[in-house]
């Protein structure tokens, strides 16, 4: 049977425009997992026995096209709907200054310009307006090198004032995109920085096993002393960052 011109030509777009309208539908409908799930299995299935029967090429092809829809709807239902209620991508608190509770991932990472940086799994946000909501997801934290009393380790909880912020994209084309890089390459869509020893309000050592407290931080407080006696600057901080 002849085919359009459209479908010969244009498979990439035909194929593109269907998953975007599945993203479309996610969006505007939200419809629920498990119809998502169950009509896009469906329709694959019908798929394979056209296919395997080879006949009606056309329904095949419109079959796909509804198929491609569906896994649209699918993948922007997982990067959504999927995520917990108070994840903070979708917390609406980028912006927001306050109080962050939240605890150390591992031990801060020292850049060759004196800052700190590190990974800290955030719990509780307590805006400046008094609204206080739990938070679920990693924030970047960078500490100035004025800031001299923070002492925090992997595993300690603190509460600091700061600014939950979402990274900066690319402002040109072809620049570099650390909010692409963060996300994709780390699972980080949020930073804070502390500024003064004032915005640290409370720090606590976390809650270590025996094992954590007697053998691990030992060995890790031991490693690190080492790389930084016989490495300066960059290499140590990348042994550090790589191997603790």
């Amino acid at each position: 049977m002849e085919t359009s011109g459209v479908h010969r030509r244009c498979p990439a777009l035909l194929a593109a425009l269907c998953l975007g309208l599945g993203i479309v539908c996610s969006e505007f409908l939200a419809p629920p997992t498990w119809l998502w799930l169950t009509s896009a299995g469906i329709f694959w299935v019908v798929v394979l026995l056209l296919y395997l029967w080879g006949t009606a090429a056309r329904i095949a092809s419109w079959m796909l096209c509804i198929s491609l829809f569906g896994l649209g709807g699918i993948r922007h239902h997982q990067d959504t709907r999927l995520l917990p209620a108070n994840d903070i991508r979708q917390a609406h608190v980028y912006g927001s200054k306050g109080e962050l509770t939240a605890s150390l991932d591992h031990d801060p990472e020292t850049l060759a310009d004196g800052r700190r940086r590190v990974r800290v799994r955030a719990e509780i946000l307590c805006a400046d307006d008094g609204d206080c909501r739990e938070l679920s997801g990693d924030v970047l934290l960078t500490v100035r090198p004025e800031v001299t009393q923070f002492t925090a380790t992997a595993g300690d909880r603190l509460r600091i004032l700061c600014r939950i912020l979402k990274p900066q994209p690319a402002r040109n084309p072809g620049e570099f995109d650390y909010r692409r890089f963060l996300a994709q390459r780390h699972d980080l869509h949020a930073t804070a920085s502390i500024y003064r020893n004032s915005d640290i309000l409370e720090m606590s050592p976390g809650s270590d096993t025996p094992w954590q407290q007697h053998v691990i931080r030992p060995i890790r407080a031991s490693l690190r002393s080492s790389f930084t006696a016989h490495l300066d600057g960059a290499p140590a901080a990348l042994l550090v960052g790589m191997l603790l």
